[in-house]
């Protein structure tokens, strides 16, 4: 017989495996699937800032027949979006230069990130180096002692 504190309890446990469920990552197909929901919370937080987007940038709304993961009206989870196919890749692509190319550094200590490249915009800025005073005599000499 099921009396009035175990049904509280029960709904307790439902109650915290619904906060559980909600707190675990989904469809995550290049991160690592041990992290927890609020790690990738924290990730994704982190890339926002790096990019200057907000999450609908990459994370599609939620639709009559898709729920939404939160009060953001987002599904995480889907894939509809080009921009999340390409923060996919590019995840790919720091972790190789991390893991592959600065670790060879030794010592340089300063892995690679969205924001390296992005400072904030959804697309990098392009470089354009200073220009140098060649008028200079200091200048004159290094420019004609160098060997290409």
């Amino acid at each position: 017989m099921i009396d009035s504190a175990h049904i509280l309890l029960l709904t307790e446990c439902a109650v915290e495996l619904k906060l559980l469920f909600q707190h675990t990552a989904r469809n995550l197909k290049v991160l690592p699937r041990d992290l927890s929901g609020q790690q990738v919370n924290d990730l994704m937080k982190g890339w926002s800032f790096s990019l200057g987007v907000r999450c609908d940038a990459c994370h599609a709304e939620a639709t009559e027949t898709i729920a939404a993961d939160d009060d953001s009206n987002l599904n995480y989870a889907d894939d509809s979006k080009q921009m999340k196919i390409i923060a996919r890749n590019m995840y790919i692509m720091t972790e190789e230069i991390n893991n592959i190319h600065i670790a060879k550094l030794g010592g340089s200590g300063m892995p690679v990130t969205c924001g390296t490249c992005h400072r904030g915009h959804i697309s990098p800025e392009p470089f354009v180096a200073a220009p140098q005073d060649v008028s200079s005599s200091s200048a004159r000499s290094t420019y004609s002692t160098s060997r290409y």
